[in-house]
């Protein structure tokens, strides 16, 4: 339905960034790697790499002081170029590149989803085992390198029920993780996941930071298709106990641009100038 963004190897008016990718063809059951590259007014697939030890390799020359990995998983059908090009560009720019020093690399999961929302729902559990897989084996390879990781992770949307399923991989094969910073915007999963999924994840993150909005139509509309309070809408149902789970409530940011995000209220991480700049400002914390 939806071309398929190609990658190639240069790119006149781009230049390499800070920002790789990990990609997964969910119906060829593949990853591959690459980066991005950024120019004056665009974003876009660079380079490609071979394997997981060429990947790596790439990585690890700006990780020896600092080993910060931000993660950024991006929603439901996000992966279309047009999309990954001009939110990347947005994100890259207003965001990324301002907190370089306390992130040196920025890793993207570009994960493939179906049009069918249900069925997107059903698959993630399967696509996020392949992607843990693939991050542990990219762990492993920075340790050989004497790089001890310590991961953060932006995750939007239905990205947040990837990395929810991510780190229930990660939990029950008992590896070592450690993680730093944690924000779920405009989550869709459910309210309750704290007591569920992310039971022990005030346990390995430094901080976690839930954005919500009762403004967020589109989960509104999520709600209609398969019914339950979202983390994104309604906030946390359990709101004791965590002493460093933090909610914040951006249900009356007016500054989204774009009529899409204007309308629906759901892409604020990107779309709105407010919440871009306190993501920032969280982020260099």
């Amino acid at each position: 339905m939806f071309e398929k963004i190609r990658i190639i190897k240069r790119k006149k008016d781009l230049v390499p960034c800070q920002h790789f990718f990990i990609h997964l063809k969910w119906h060829e059951q593949t990853v591959s790697f690459g980066r991005y590259g950024m120019g004056v007014n665009s974003f876009g697939p660079l380079n490609q790499y071979i394997d997981i030890q060429e990947f790596a390799s790439q990585i690890s020359p700006y990780l020896h002081d600092n080993g910060s990995i931000l993660v950024y998983i991006h929603g439901f059908m996000a992966h279309i170029g047009f999309f990954e090009k001009k939110v990347g560009y947005i994100l890259q720019n207003q965001v990324f590149n301002a907190v370089e020093e306390q992130y040196p690399i920025i890793l993207s999961l570009k994960w493939e989803s179906e049009p069918d929302y249900k069925e997107s729902i059903k698959a993630a559990a399967d696509k996020s085992r392949l992607l843990f897989e693939t991050l542990f084996a990219l762990q492993k390879e920075l340790s050989k390198l004497n790089i001890s990781i310590a991961w953060s992770w932006l995750c939007h949307s239905m990205g947040n029920r990837i990395f929810a399923q991510i780190f229930t991989f990660w939990l029950e094969h008992k590896m070592e993780l450690k993680i730093n910073r944690v924000f779920l915007l405009a989550a869709d999963v459910p309210s309750d996941i704290f007591s569920k999924e992310f039971k022990m994840l005030p346990h390995f993150a430094q901080k976690t930071y839930v954005f919500k909005s009762k403004s967020d139509r589109t989960l509104e509309i999520a709600n209609w298709i398969v019914p339950y309070d979202r983390l994104g809408r309604e906030g946390l149902a359990l709101k004791d106990g965590f002493s460093n789970v933090y909610e914040i409530d951006v249900s009356d940011i007016q500054d989204h641009r774009g009529l899409a995000p204007r309308l629906l209220k759901h892409r604020y991480y990107y779309a709105s100038e407010t919440i871009r700049g306190y993501l920032v400002k969280l982020l260099k914390e």
